[in-house]
């Protein structure tokens, strides 16, 4: 998959009595590694949206179609364009507006329905050509005044959006540029995306399929054996415990937050743990907040919450107040495998909260559901490691993931257990 990115934030200027907004674009993997080299040239499309809070946003195009073309070879797009005069009266009114650079919707990776298609087997031939996932940044009156110049906010972040159904989408601050850190990576995304298949419509698709079997019809899309188990480890039980390992930005945990918010359990909650370093903390309780208290205040659905957990304490069982706390009914992990020098921390610390699972009621196993996409050989290393503490494959399903102008990439899914 590739993404856009801005390189800097936004910035308006004036030229007489116009009021211009200059971009730095560009479009490459998550981990800028390498640039989108594609055979045919991808068109680039700028919009602004106004959150007015009643309803679907306003939507004004600033860029359109043929305007802006990202060609192979291209490192960098440096677009300028006008700032139309209404969208400068919502700056001016104080209004929320967002700068939205995506590609045209039949390559842009902005919902869950749309990934999930790309790396299904049969997908349509726009989907099987490979994503991009749009960029936003928000644009605030400041810098020069009330009349529309400058531009505010946290101009070091983007956001990322994702449309988890036709209804409600999920959102997560990321820093601008190319850096590695504090990102969202392939992994993450495609386990969340496959996550809300999962949960979202996992159980109106089974029906469907028993349907199917009983009129004597062939089952063709009933979910996989390890994605069909992670939905009952989430459903099954009135209340669910899940910690996450190496959390990042928050993709995986934010993002089943807001997923179990919508199945629509009554009277089942949910408490998630997100760990990492200490220096993951503040944008991933930033994108805590970004869920809102509809989906996370005292009595909702969903406790959120976040502990620091450096590995090599974990594996030497010195767990935290939070991590020791409870036993958890699934522990989950995304893009954590590329730094094998870490692997043996990361074992020894799930292999720790399995034996503080046991503390809290012995007998039970110990569930984990880890997303990775395999960037080098020595990542398989993390397979032969649970193996020796015991943890077993219960599901597994691999997923070929395409790259626009590239070959394709494989992200696997797995679920352990561990008695």
């Amino acid at each position: 998959m590739h993404y856009i990115r801005f390189m800097r934030a936004p910035a308006l200027s004036r030229s007489g009595k116009r009021l211009l907004l200059e971009l730095v674009l560009t479009i490459n993997t998550d981990l800028s590694d390498a640039f989108l080299s594609p055979a045919q040239p991808v068109e680039v499309m700028i919009y602004a949206e106004v959150l007015t809070g009643h309803g679907s946003p306003l939507i004004y195009v600033l860029a359109g179609p043929g305007q802006i073309i990202w060609r192979s070879g291209l490192r960098v797009l440096k677009p300028t364009m006008d700032v139309p005069a209404s969208v400068q009266a919502h700056l001016r009114a104080g209004q929320e507006v967002r700068i939205c650079a995506s590609t045209r919707s039949s390559m842009s990776a902005s919902g869950v329905a749309r990934i999930v298609a790309s790396v299904t087997p049969g997908a349509a031939a726009a989907a099987a050509e490979g994503q991009v996932m749009p960029a936003y940044f928000v644009l605030r009156n400041g810098g020069e005044g009330r009349d529309g110049g400058g531009v505010g906010g946290d101009v070091d972040l983007g956001i990322r959006k994702l449309a988890l159904d036709a209804e409600a989408a999920v959102e997560f601050e990321e820093e601008l540029g190319e850096s590695m850190a504090r990102h969202i990576w392939d992994g993450g995304v495609i386990a969340l995306c496959k996550m809300a298949d999962a949960c979202l419509s996992g159980a109106r698709r089974e029906e469907e399929e028993k349907k199917k079997k009983k009129e004597g019809e062939e089952d063709q899309d009933g979910l996989s054996p390890c994605m069909g188990r992670f939905r009952e480890l989430v459903a099954a039980e009135k209340h669910v415990n899940v910690l996450e390992l190496g959390c990042g930005i928050g993709v995986l945990g934010v993002g089943l937050a807001a997923v179990y918010a919508r199945m629509s359990l009554a009277g089942h909650t949910c408490s998630i743990l997100m760990t990492d370093l200490e220096d993951a903390e503040p944008r991933t309780r930033a994108n805590m907040a970004r869920l809102g208290p509809a989906s996370c205040a005292r009595g909702g659905p969903v406790e959120l919450s976040y502990e620091t957990l450096d590995w090599e304490d974990g594996r030497a069982g010195r767990l935290g107040e939070g991590a020791r706390g409870r036993r958890w009914d699934l522990m989950m992990l995304a893009d954590c495998t590329y730094n094998t020098d870490t692997l043996p921390a990361l074992v020894g610390t799930l292999s720790a909260l399995h034996r503080s699972n046991q503390g809290h009621e012995a007998g039970r196993p110990s569930r984990l559901f880890l997303a990775t996409k395999n960037r080098h050989d020595s990542e398989r290393e993390v397979f032969g490691l649970l193996a020796g503490e015991g943890w077993e494959v219960l599901g597994r399903e691999e997923l070929s993931l395409p790259v626009l102008g590239d070959d394709a990439q494989t992200v696997e899914l797995y679920l352990f257990e561990k008695s």
